[in-house]
């Protein structure tokens, strides 16, 4: 396994990963219409912007991306953390080997180099495996929501670490 700095090669290949984790992971959490019109050229495009900004790392088994990590500046103003962890996500296939834990280490890293202190996530409420991740790397849970996308509403709890060094 090896955890590194995504780059706009990787933009497709983490698209990928991205539509099929979510195929994998939210299935009777989101509407199968949406999962059924992801589209992996339009990711592609999202992350071919996202990766020059910084704050993307990607995991990989040999030559083969089988996670990536996204974090940045906090967006959601009703949270107290400094930073945000906006994406992650593992391959099943690849999940219980480390990959996870190692991302999270790295984008902690990484926000700790950039000056900041504390980072807060999303999580849809029915997905357990992930609660149960994130409340195992130290998050507490925080805060909920509804969010409108797409036609759905996402029902999430915010986890959030209030000192990345747990992490790290």
């Amino acid at each position: 396994m090896s955890i590194r700095p995504a780059t706009a090669d990787d933009a497709a290949a983490i698209a990928t990963v991205h539509v099929q984790a979510w195929r994998e992971s939210y299935p009777g959490l989101v509407p199968d219409a949406v999962l059924a019109a992801l589209d992996p050229c339009r990711r592609t495009e999202m992350w071919r912007a996202a990766i020059p900004r910084g704050g993307v790392f990607v995991a990989a088994e040999d030559a083969d991306l089988v996670g990536f990590v996204a974090w940045g500046p906090q967006s959601d103003a009703t949270l107290s953390f400094a930073a945000e962890v906006s994406a992650l996500y593992v391959l099943r296939r690849a999940q219980w080997r480390g990959h996870g834990r190692a991302l999270m280490r790295a984008a902690a890293a990484e926000m700790q180099k950039a000056g900041f202190g504390s980072a807060g996530l999303w999580v849809l409420d029915g997905n357990a495996p992930a609660r149960r991740f994130y409340e195992t790397l130290g998050g507490r849970a925080c805060a909920t929501r509804q969010d409108e996308r797409e036609g759905w509403t996402a029902h999430e709890t915010a986890y959030g670490w209030d000192t990345l060094d747990s992490l790290t």
